[in-house]
C-alpha cells in the first residue's frame, strides 16, 4: 500500500498511470482518497485496452491524508502499483494535469470526471471541451481540456479553453490563479493568441483591476493575429461599461454631453452570484450602496434600480433599493422602491393571467395610483412576456398612449410602434 503526502492549500495534483498490456494485466483501476477526519472516497474505472488512464483531483485545503491507486483483476485479488507507476508534480504549473473543485466529493461523483480513458485524439478532446464550455459545463470542460493538454500540451487553445472553464467554474483565488497560468502558458506557446489576452483581461476584470485589464488588452491589440474582439473589449472598458466573459455586468457608466455623471460597480461572490452594487457620482464620490438578497429559489428579493436626471444643466444619477415579492408561481407581484435614506419611493404592482402579465400599475410614495399599463398577446400564438400591444392609462383610466411590438425568434423586440 503506497501513501503519498499532499501539499497544503491549493495544491493541484496529477496522477497518470500506464499499465502494461499483458495476459496478467488487471481489469480495473481504483483511486482511494482518504481524509484526515477518517472519511474516504473510492472511484473505480475500467482499464482501457491501451492501459492508459488519467486521473484528476485537487486538494483545496490540505484535508487529504493520502491517496492509494490499485489495479484489480477481474478474477479477484489486488495488484498494488509501485510509486514508479505514478507521476505527481512537486509544483502546480499550468501544464500539470488537474481538475478543480471546491469540494472533492462532487468531483468524484460521476463517471469520467475523476477517471477516464485517454483513447481519444487531441482534436476530439478539444472539440468535446469546447462543446462543454459552450454549454456551461465548467467542471466537465476543465477535465476534458486537461485530457487534451495531456495528449498535446503544445496547443495554446486547449490552455485557453481550460482557463475559460476554470474562471467560469467559480471565482475563488485558486481558480483565477490557475486560469491565469493557463492563459500565460498559451501566450508562451503563441503570443498572437487573441483568446489568451481576452482570458487574462477577464481574470483582471473579475478581480476588479480594470486598469490592468486595459493594459493587457492594449498589448493584445498590438500583438494578436486577430484583434477584433480585443479591440471591442478595450473600447468597452475605456467607455466604463464593463462585463466579464460570461456577460455579467461589473461596471456601468452613464455620460451626459460626453461627461461622466454616474457609475455603478457590482460585486459577486465566488459562485458568480451578484452580491452588491455601489453608486458613484461623476467625481467618484460614493452616493449609494445596496446589498442583494435572494430567496430559496434564487430570486432577487432585494435588488436595485437607478434614475438619471438633470439640474441646471448638470446631470446626476440616483440609486434606489428595490424589494420584490413573488406569488406562488414565481411571478414578481410587487416591487417597492426606497431611497438611500430609507424613505419610500415608487411601488409597482403586477397582475397576471397564468404566465402572462396583463397589468402593471405605478403608485407614488403615498401609495396612490399614478398610471398603469395593460398588455395584449397574440391570441393565435400567445407567448409569455411577448406582448403585441401595450396600452397606457392615467389614474382615471384615460388612455394616454399605446405601443405595438414585433418579436424576433430570439425573444427580442425587432420593431415597436407608438
Amino acid at each position: 500500500m503506497n501513501r503519498w503526502k499532499f501539499l497544503l492549500a491549493a495544491l493541484f495534483c496529477a496522477v497518470c498511470l500506464t499499465a502494461a498490456a499483458s495476459a496478467e494485466a488487471p481489469d480495473t483501476v481504483s483511486l482511494r482518497l482518504a481524509y484526515a477526519d477518517g472519511t474516504e472516497i473510492v472511484k473505480t474505472a475500467a482499464l482501457p485496452e491501451n492501459g492508459d488512464l488519467w486521473c484528476v483531483f485537487w486538494e483545496p485545503s490540505g484535508r487529504m491524508a493520502y491517496a492509494e491507486l490499485a489495479a484489480s483483476r477481474g478474477s479477484g485479488g489486488t495488484v498494488e502499483l509501485s510509486a514508479d507507476s505514478l507521476s505527481i508534480p512537486e509544483t502546480a504549473d499550468a501544464v500539470s494535469l488537474f481538475a478543480l473543485r471546491a469540494d472533492l466529493s462532487p468531483l468524484l461523483s460521476g463517471g469520467r470526471t475523476a477517471l477516464g480513458a485517454l483513447s481519444e485524439d487531441y482534436a476530439a478532446l478539444y472539440q468535446e471541451g469546447t462543446d462543454l464550455l459552450s454549454g456551461g459545463d465548467w467542471e466537465g470542460a476543465v477535465n476534458v481540456f486537461t485530457a487534451a493538454i495531456i495528449k498535446d500540451g503544445t496547443q495554446p487553445l486547449a490552455h485557453v479553453g481550460r482557463g475559460d472553464a476554470l474562471a467560469g467554474l467559480s471565482e475563488t483565488e485558486e481558480n483565477l490563479s490557475a486560469a491565469q497560468k493557463d492563459y500565460e502558458t498559451a501566450l508562451s506557446l503563441d503570443e498572437t493568441c487573441a483568446g489568451a489576452y481576452l482570458g487574462k483581461a477577464d481574470v483582471s476584470i473579475r478581480q476588479g483591476d480594470y486598469e490592468k485589464a486595459e493594459e493587457i488588452l492594449k498589448e493584445g491589440a498590438e500583438k494578436a493575429a486577430d484583434a477584433g474582439e480585443i479591440q471591442k473589449k478595450l473600447e468597452a472598458i475605456q467607455g466604463g461599461n464593463i462585463t466579464d466573459a460570461q456577460g455579467k455586468e461589473r461596471r456601468t457608466s452613464v455620460y451626459m454631453a460626453g461627461k461622466l455623471v454616474f457609475r455603478l460597480d457590482f460585486a459577486y461572490n465566488e459562485k458568480g452570484v451578484k452580491t452588491s452594487v455601489t453608486a458613484f457620482d461623476g467625481a467618484g464620490t460614493q452616493t449609494g450602496y445596496v446589498d442583494f438578497e435572494y430567496d430559496e429559489a434564487g430570486r432577487e428579493t432585494v435588488t436595485y434600480t437607478y434614475g438619471i436626471g438633470e439640474i441646471d444643466g448638470e446631470g446626476y444619477g440616483t440609486l434606489y433599493r428595490v424589494e420584490n415579492e413573488y406569488d406562488e408561481y414565481g411571478n414578481c407581484v410587487t416591487e417597492r422602491e426606497y431611497n438611500m435614506d430609507g424613505s419610500a419611493g415608487y411601488t409597482l404592482r403586477y397582475e397576471y393571467n397564468g404566465q402572462f402579465l396583463i397589468r402593471r400599475s405605478f403608485y407614488n410614495s403615498e401609495d396612490s395610483l399614478v398610471h398603469y399599463e395593460m398588455y395584449t398577446y397574440d391570441a393565435a400564438n400567445p407567448q409569455p412576456k411577448q406582448w403585441i400591444r401595450r396600452d397606457d392609462y392615467d389614474a382615471k383610466a384615460n388612455r394616454t398612449s399605446y405601443y405595438t411590438a414585433v418579436w424576433r425568434e430570439d425573444g427580442k423586440i425587432s420593431e415597436m410602434c407608438y
